[in-house]
């Protein structure tokens, strides 16, 4: 297993409420549940998971294998090994 860490700034309007942000979470951590062993992850493939009700804007989004460094470019998974995130390794910063 490859933990995958997450961090997404975003701009909201008024109908984000609380739960927003585990549920942005929780998709994500869904999201490379399904990922299967080798399948490397892009940063792109993981903006649907965060465009819930209320957010209007994903204005940065990146990714990290150390939750250190932080980029774009895309996590390579080794074949017998599975991309995997945790609400812990995920950041949501919102802009209101």
């Amino acid at each position: 297993e490859k933990t995958v860490h997450i961090k997404c700034n975003i701009t909201t309007d008024s109908s984000f409420s609380a739960e927003s942000v585990q549920t942005i979470k929780n998709n994500l951590i869904n999201k490379l549940e399904a990922y299967t062993n080798g399948q490397s992850v892009t940063v792109t493939s993981l903006y649907s998971a965060i465009y819930v009700s209320g957010v209007t804007d994903v204005t940065s989004l990146t990714t990290s294998i150390n939750g250190t460094t932080y980029g774009t470019t895309p996590i390579t998974v080794g074949v017998s090994q599975v991309a995997r995130t945790s609400a812990d390794a995920i950041e949501v910063i919102v802009n209101e």
